[in-house]
């Protein structure tokens, strides 16, 4: 009994919070060891920018976009780098703003968020507010591979070649944005 216990709470991953049991959103990205883990994040402003290091973790605020804002001003990159994730990977309910793009074949590309080389149907992005960002490509999200944007408010995002909110390529389904 004890051995199928441990074994379904194993496969649903763990759940580490913000700011109670890690200090930042990327220590506790570091140390989720595997695809499933969620990390919660509270209410307030948390200055830096997150790599999902190719890990499926869902990374969701406990207050909403209204409350709970990652702003990358003066750290630089992307806000977000979701890199060779799948559709397990989730960021849900945050303002995303002051990012300035990661540097992918001479461009700064993705502001806001960079997606690219995912699999399945790709990382979830819904319900954030994503704004302020700029980058030489996809102000506000470059996706590049699969994705799913879904109910996010996109606004004030800027790029001084293609999209300044979103730009897209191969598989990205785009529903319900503002």
């Amino acid at each position: 009994m004890l051995a199928a216990l441990t074994m379904v709470s194993s496969s649903l991953g763990t759940t580490r919070r913000v700011p109670t049991q890690f200090p930042t959103i990327q220590s506790a990205m570091q140390a989720s060891a595997t695809s499933g883990d969620t990390v919660l994040v509270n209410p307030g402003t948390y200055h830096e920018k997150i790599d999902f290091l190719g890990k499926e973790i869902v990374l969701r605020s406990l207050g909403g976009a209204e409350v709970t804002t990652i702003d990358a001003a003066g750290v630089g990159g992307s806000v977000l780098l979701l890199v060779g994730v799948g559709e397990r990977a989730r960021v849900i309910g945050f303002t995303i703003k002051h990012g300035t793009g990661t540097q992918w074949f001479g461009s700064t590309l993705g502001g806001g968020l960079h997606v690219r080389e995912g699999s399945g149907d790709g990382p979830l992005i819904s319900d954030n507010l994503i704004t302020d960002n700029s980058a030489t490509g996809g102000g506000g999200i470059y996706a590049d591979g699969p994705a799913q944007i879904l109910r996010n408010r996109i606004v004030n995002n800027s790029s001084n070649w293609k999209g300044g909110g979103i730009w897209c390529q191969r598989r990205v389904v785009v529903s319900n944005n503002e």
